[in-house]
């Protein structure tokens, strides 16, 4: 029935907003007074701090220091290409670990690389990481393929380092670019789940699927056409729903879609995007008796918000799907 669908979907969305994850930047920080009296912000969030600019590091770090007395678990971007050497990553990662960092999220960071550093893996394999105590890495996921990447290598490149990760003992997640087209998303994820499964002795890394927060429309395709996603921004445009509120656009339907995808939807749904999604390579759902999609085998399994329209107001949104699965 309609009605249990969307109870099933509700179920679903909950589950995986659960320990959702949210973006601030040092700007944002700078207006807010106190982590810990931002309504709905619970002690124990992920927030990650964005770090772009190597000048901007001491910022963060400081950003990093406020989130961790208010008990949240801050997460600060390391952009790669930003550093001159690695002694400059090296004075980094002193400084975010001393202010209570013990995650960081590891980004290549722009085109051109400011000094020696070129990419993630001279950072995973330098083992400063394990000097200064990070035992848990996210890096990110690119479904709709990279801006320098062919998608096949963009692919492998997770894959490598989820083997690597195994094989050194670094707790690696991944966190995609943020994404409007659940197509795309759960073509990806089957096809990244294969890859995984075939080369991976253990359980693979958890994904984290990237959204934007609910924003002005302008401002998503601002940052989208920035970041390289305008692909899926048709997504948004097209609807014409949207364009009749060009104002306004929170991650509900890509929520909703990815959460429960069709193939997870029971016998009883033969509509066609089931077929359509399926022959994408969307994840395998285990099915227990009742029809309920089970999400063991998803590499979905949390969410990140970019929080574009304001950290507040994403944070908020956020705090409300996870308790009731409501998307509006």
């Amino acid at each position: 029935s309609m009605r249990r669908a969307a109870q099933s979907q509700a179920e679903a969305v909950k589950r995986l907003m659960q320990n959702f994850s949210v973006e601030v930047s040092p700007a944002q920080a700078a207006i807010i007074p106190d982590f810990e009296k931002v309504p709905k912000l619970a002690p124990g969030t992920r927030v990650n701090v964005t770090a772009i600019e190597a000048s901007g590091t001491s910022a963060a770090v400081e950003v990093v220091r406020r989130l961790h007395q208010a008990g949240m678990v801050p997460v600060p971007h390391l952009a790669c290409r930003s550093f001159v050497s690695m002694d400059a990553v090296e004075q980094y990662l002193e400084q975010i670990t001393a202010a209570g960092a013990a995650h960081v999220l590891l980004l290549g960071g722009g085109t051109s690389a400011s000094g020696t550093v070129t990419d993630t893996w001279q950072i995973l394999k330098s083992g400063l990481l394990q000097k200064y105590g990070v035992r848990n890495v996210g890096t990110a996921a690119h479904p709709e393929g990279h801006a320098h990447q062919l998608e096949a290598q963009a692919l492998s490149n997770i894959v490598d380092k989820a083997v690597w990760a195994e094989e050194n003992g670094l707790k690696l997640h991944f966190e995609t670019q943020f994404c409007f087209d659940p197509a795309v998303v759960l073509g990806w994820e089957g096809m990244a789940a294969g890859a995984f499964a075939t080369r991976l002795k253990g359980e693979a890394p958890e994904v984290r699927l990237g959204v934007a927060g609910p924003a002005r429309l302008v401002d998503l395709i601002k940052f989208a056409a920035s970041a390289g996603v305008g692909p899926s921004l048709r997504v948004l445009t097209q609807n014409p729903k949207n364009v009749a509120q060009l104002a306004y656009a929170t991650p509900g339907e890509i929520l909703g879609a990815v959460a429960y995808p069709a193939s997870a939807r029971g016998h009883g749904d033969k509509s066609p995007t089931t077929t359509s999604r399926t022959a994408t390579g969307a994840a395998p759902v285990d099915m227990d008796q009742s029809g309920e999609g089970r999400t063991t085998k998803r590499l979905i399994r949390g969410v990140h918000l970019f929080s574009f329209g304001g950290f507040e107001q994403t944070v908020r949104w956020a705090a409300e799907a996870a308790e009731t699965g409501s998307l509006s």
